[in-house]
């Protein structure tokens, strides 16, 4: 078993884990605190001699200083360097240029040529702009220096020498190598944290064994009979847990076993009898909405059939004879008179309402499906060059999003076909003062998507609903059933359609229909 499923099932593995953590942080914390309080300490102290150091310097060379003595001066940095190996002492004018230095080759240069370190340079320069007295802890590559830097006032003692003009005269920096301090400071740290890394170790155990001893066995010893009982053992019983409240939580677990057998036997003849009533029910009401769904088409159909009879019967053969007759007086008449323009008028009326008519017939007398292996990229294609036309003398602009890696569909060609022309006709009408329309295909599980999207001003939430409904129109003229025939083609392939609209957003169509596997590349 892995040790996060471990983690999960094991109360043993969570409280040993809890425990340890909780220990390893508390020592972690102390440990850090403690090394960093060491270090701060250290590092007081080793900045409280230097500023004593830089006392007995200044001590030092003060006499022969003061009477102008340079050589005195220079041997008393000398014996310095002589004495204290760790130190580094210079004494810079007003300028920066080192005038004296325990290492005699410096002498003479400014301190920016001597060292690089911006905590330096800034902490000598800034004690000749003013007065004061810093010290920093300084890395560089020869190792780790304590920097002491003190201005040098200009004092009344000092004005025969160098007048009372200048008011800081240089300054004192003294580098005090710390670096062996700092490492046995480290030795001192690590040994720290080994002795408390074992002291951990013995904690840790002490508690585990603490713990497992007197609440984890009798948790574990729950459990297991919480095991059986799940299991369908009731006859597990909760003894040998103590008096505290682990015992007395055994007892009321065997409380609550003895009534919940009471309880299984009660609720297993109440669910027998709700089940057998429940699939009564069920079946009841499956029967119940199958006949309403089959009554409610049949009826609809049966009354459209019937319009679509009588209105074949009563209109259509006057239509057809209205329409050729005004077709022959058309063509003997001349261009561009008034009686021209009437007779197209009621020519392109009656091929309107002839169209109505078949779109009733096709919709009550639904074709018999014709399947075959179709690319529906190419039946997009070709389906958009019959509006190509249409594209161009309006300010619509097509975009095509066709994946490249779809199955053949086994479909009727030209249903599918006339349900992709109701949508995107219905597109276009959408958006006479210009928009966007884009069609797209992408695969999905066992089903290929197809949409048809527009720009246009949307349909209103309440006629969402009716869409598809027979003889629902959003448009001044118009059948209402291109729709209504389109659902059900695409229900009669067994996929679906939907759709999304918000108002001044746009409309999108959506087609699902399903990939056989016969067709699958």
């Amino acid at each position: 078993m892995r040790l996060p499923d471990m983690f999960k099932k094991s109360i043993t593995v969570k409280v040993i884990t809890l425990v340890s953590m909780l220990a390893v942080v508390v020592f972690a914390v102390l440990i850090t605190v403690n090394s960093y309080w060491q270090r701060e300490d250290t590092l007081d102290q080793i900045q409280m001699m230097g500023y004593r150091t830089t006392d007995l310097i200044e001590l030092n060379i003060e006499g022969p200083m003061l009477i102008g003595d340079n050589q005195g001066t220079h041997e008393q940095f000398e014996r310095i360097d002589r004495l204290y190996h760790d130190l580094t002492v210079y004494l810079t004018d007003f300028r920066g240029n080192i005038t004296y230095s325990t290492r005699r080759e410096v002498l003479r240069r400014d301190m920016d040529e001597v060292y690089r370190d911006q905590v330096v340079l800034e902490g000598v320069y800034g004690s000749l702009q003013d007065e004061r007295q810093a010290s920093a802890l300084v890395e560089m590559d020869e190792g780790s220096f304590f920097m002491t830097v003190r201005s040098v006032p200009n004092e009344q003692g000092c004005y025969h020498c160098h007048g009372s003009s200048q008011p800081i005269l240089g300054s004192m920096l003294v580098m005090q190598d710390v670096g062996p301090s700092l490492a046995l400071l480290q030795r001192h740290q690590i040994q720290n944290v080994l002795l408390s890394l074992a002291c951990l170790v013995l904690l840790i155990f002490a508690l585990v064994y603490f713990l497992k001893k007197t609440i984890i066995n009798r948790i574990t010893y729950l459990h297991n009979m919480g095991m059986k009982i799940s299991q369908g053992d009731l006859d597990a019983r909760f003894t040998n847990l103590g008096p505290d409240e682990l015992g007395k939580l055994g007892q009321g677990f065997e409380f609550m076993v003895n009534n919940l057998k009471q309880k299984i036997r009660e609720a297993r003849e109440k669910s027998e009898l709700a089940e057998e009533q429940t699939r009564k029910a069920e079946k009841a009401m499956e029967d119940l909405v199958e006949a309403q769904q089959k009554l409610v088409q049949s009826e609809r159909f049966a009354a459209i059939g019937e319009a679509a009879s009588h209105l074949s019967h009563e209109i259509k053969n006057p239509l057809l004879l209205m329409a050729g007759f005004a077709r022959q007086v058309r063509g003997k008449l001349p261009e561009r008179c008034s009686e021209a323009e009437k007779l197209d008028i009621i020519i392109q009326e009656a091929q309107r309402l002839e169209k109505m008519l078949t779109q009733v017939r096709d919709f009550t007398r639904p074709r018999k499906l014709q399947k075959e292996s179709v690319d529906i990229n190419q039946l997009i294609d070709d389906t958009v060059r019959i509006f190509d036309n249409e594209l161009e003398d309006s300010k619509i602009v097509y975009q095509q999003d066709l994946s490249g890696d779809l199955p053949l569909l086994s479909i009727d060609k030209d249903q599918i076909k006339q349900v992709l022309l109701n949508l995107i006709k219905n597109s276009l009408e959408a958006m006479p003062g210009g928009g966007t329309l884009t069609v797209g295909s992408r695969p999905e599980n066992r089903f290929v998507r197809i949409w048809v999207q527009d720009t246009g001003p949307g349909i209103a939430p309440g006629k969402m609903k009716y869409i598809f409904s027979p003889f629902f129109t959003t448009k001044d003229k118009g059948s209402g059933l291109g729709l209504a025939v389109s659902y059900r083609i695409i229900q009669d392939h067994g996929g679906d359609i939907f759709l999304d609209s918000k108002p001044h957003q746009g409309t999108r169509f959506t087609l699902l229909l399903p990939v056989s596997r016969a067709t699958e590349k």
